[in-house]
């Protein structure tokens, strides 16, 4: 029982850290597309601001599906949040250089 809870788990925290990849991108093509929707309020400048944000969408799952494959989401979001001089300090400690 335990085992399928830490399992579900590791897949929920997978899924999000994925759905965050995805969102970066996508938040910028929602910038520019704002901006350039913002410039000109027509039909025109609102279907290229509509595909601003489908582009950062598609290279947002391109590149999460990339991390996904090469290293796995949640260890490569783990590197922007752990605490880089705490990890270092461990391993000289463990190589004998401290």
């Amino acid at each position: 029982m335990f085992e399928k809870l830490v399992r579900v788990t590791i897949w929920l925290f997978a899924i999000l850290h994925f759905l965050w990849i995805v969102a970066s991108p996508t938040f910028f093509g929602a910038i520019i597309g704002g901006l350039i929707y913002n410039a000109n309020q027509t039909k025109p400048f609102f279907i290229i601001g509509i595909v601003c944000v489908s582009i950062g969408f598609i290279l947002g799952i391109i590149w999460a599906v990339n991390v996904w494959r090469k290293y796995g989401t949640i260890k490569y979001m783990r590197h922007p949040f752990s605490a880089s001089d705490v990890y270092n300090n461990r391993t000289k400690k463990e190589n004998g250089q401290l």
